[in-house]
């Protein structure tokens, strides 16, 4: 595109301002680049476990504005033993489908007209930003994932707290306000409750593991002295994102700033609401049970970085964006203990 303006006195900085606006050139240069792109959502992975090794899993069919899974419910009569003149009894399962609504979670950021000024290049200040922008918006994938909640926030999908099934709540205690410290019998009982969990499965060819444990900072410490009290080894296992974590019976505890140990615990044998799990109220933690077998995110579109046509000269404005939904085709392949104390 010919800039060529007569005898308009403009700076170079002032032609690549209008040429941005006119045209996208500048800032879509950068990001239309497949390895810039694929480094700014490498960003959101980075440091950040339960990102890097829950599946993400592409729509099963176009056109859809759900995730549609089928859950069924087996009959009363799984199998028979038959005589020779028997008639075997038909007894078939119930099929349903269930749908998990795609969400949008999106942030949008700037490049301010004085960053730019005293920035070594557009490029870089750009690039700046967008690392400090996707470890923000990292952050808040990582709680939407765990805490999200459609019952709170319409717009949001229900993150893996909001999907726990009652009857999968293992807690330490159930007196209101309190907890309990962690105990091996404790563990291995959300471990089975779990359907899967205590089945030993091959990593995926990626490194992320069939199965996870996680739990809060404090959390994970209480893990591993109860796996120091009572002499088993600590072993440390390599999952996707180039993370090497402990783990407990060889299954991965991932860890999480997105809850601590100040979560209330409530009395009646259901997970925690959103506003307890991420709140300050109360003196416990929690610990999630995950089958990633059955449990995954299913992505509309991965995570973009789209720049926006330049229409102020104070600044200029990309967006950052996901849309997807957290599914769970069998509910009983999760579970969580709740009620851990903390010392």
């Amino acid at each position: 595109m010919d800039l060529s303006l007569g005898n308009l006195n403009l700076s170079q900085r002032d032609l690549v301002t209008l040429k941005r606006a006119l045209t996208d050139s500048e800032i879509a240069g950068v990001l239309e680049d497949p390895v810039v792109r694929q480094g700014i959502a490498q960003l959101v992975i980075y440091r950040n476990p339960l990102i890097a090794n829950i599946p993400r899993m592409s729509p099963a069919s176009a056109g859809q504005a759900a995730a549609i899974v089928t859950r069924r419910t087996p009959g009363a009569t799984p199998g028979e033993f038959v005589a020779d003149t028997d008639s075997i009894t038909e007894d078939t399962g119930s099929p349903s489908q269930v749908s998990f609504t795609y969400r949008t979670v999106a942030t949008r950021m700037k490049v301010t007209r004085i960053a730019q000024l005293i920035g070594a290049s557009y490029v870089d200040v750009f690039a700046q930003e967008a690392t400090s922008k996707a470890a923000d918006f990292s952050d808040f994938i990582e709680q939407e994932l765990i805490a999200g909640d459609n019952g709170v926030n319409a717009k949001s999908w229900d993150g893996i707290n909001a999907l726990m099934p009652n009857a999968n709540v293992v807690k330490m205690t159930t007196a209101d306000g309190t907890g309990a410290a962690l105990t091996q019998r404790k563990v291995r009982k959300a471990i089975d409750t779990a359907k899967g969990m205590s089945r030993v499965f091959v990593n995926s060819n990626d490194g992320s593991p069939s199965r996870a444990i996680l739990t809060s900072e404090g959390g994970g410490q209480e893990f591993d002295a109860l796996i120091d009290s009572t002499q088993r080894n600590n072993d440390r296992v390599e999952v996707a994102g180039g993370f090497r974590v402990n783990s407990y019976d060889g299954i991965p505890i991932l860890r999480t700033n997105v809850y601590g140990s100040a979560i209330h615990n409530n009395s009646a044998s259901s997970a925690p609401t959103r506003g307890e799990l991420l709140g300050s109220t109360g003196s416990t933690t929690v610990a999630y049970f995950l089958n990633f077998s059955e449990l995954w995110f299913e992505e509309l579109e991965p995570f973009n970085t789209v720049p926006l046509a330049t229409t102020d000269s104070q600044f200029d404005q990309a967006d950052m964006r996901q849309t997807g939904a957290v599914v769970l085709r069998d509910t009983t392949a999760i579970s969580m203990l709740t009620a851990i104390t903390v010392s």
